[in-house]
């Protein structure tokens, strides 16, 4: 080995076994030399609704967005409860709308002339297979003193 030649080197990683809830983490952030500052990657990158691994069918459940540069912005996120996509809700900060696909999607792919536009930063899909033990409803007995609480904010 030589040093101080520079060599192209591929970094990969591989899962021995898939989980229920897949966390997928976007880069959106890198150094750049010529600016000598962190910036924002607002190149498209465009994400699916569900994705096939190892024979696992996965469906995005919720995107956390960022909308901003590099060193301020502001986060809020979309969720499809269900998983179904018919449905989406915007969490942004004491607001929660109903949203579609489009806005919760589509308009988050990032875009190389919008360097303050909304990038999606964090993916959540689940396991279809999981769906049931994710979705069912279930029962929680509240302890009595939150119940207490409860009424007195009413």
């Amino acid at each position: 080995m030589k040093f101080g030649i520079l060599q192209t080197v591929e970094l990969s990683s591989s899962l021995t076994a898939l989980p229920k809830v897949l966390l997928l983490t976007l880069n959106r952030l890198t150094y750049d030399p010529t600016e000598q500052a962190v910036v924002k990657v607002t190149d498209h990158f465009e994400y699916r609704e569900s994705l096939e691994l190892s024979g696992y069918t996965y469906t995005l459940h919720s995107a956390v967005v960022h909308e901003g540069g590099a060193e301020s912005g502001h986060y809020y996120c979309y969720i499809s409860p269900q998983c179904d996509h018919t449905v989406w809700y915007r969490f942004n900060d004491a607001e929660v709308v109903t949203s579609d696909a489009t806005s919760a999607i589509r308009e988050n792919y990032g875009k190389r002339s919008c360097l303050l536009g909304p990038t999606a930063y964090l993916l959540t899909y689940i396991r279809t297979d999981c769906g049931e033990e994710f979705f069912r409803p279930k029962t929680v007995d509240i302890p009595e003193s939150l119940r207490v609480r409860i009424n007195d904010v009413k």
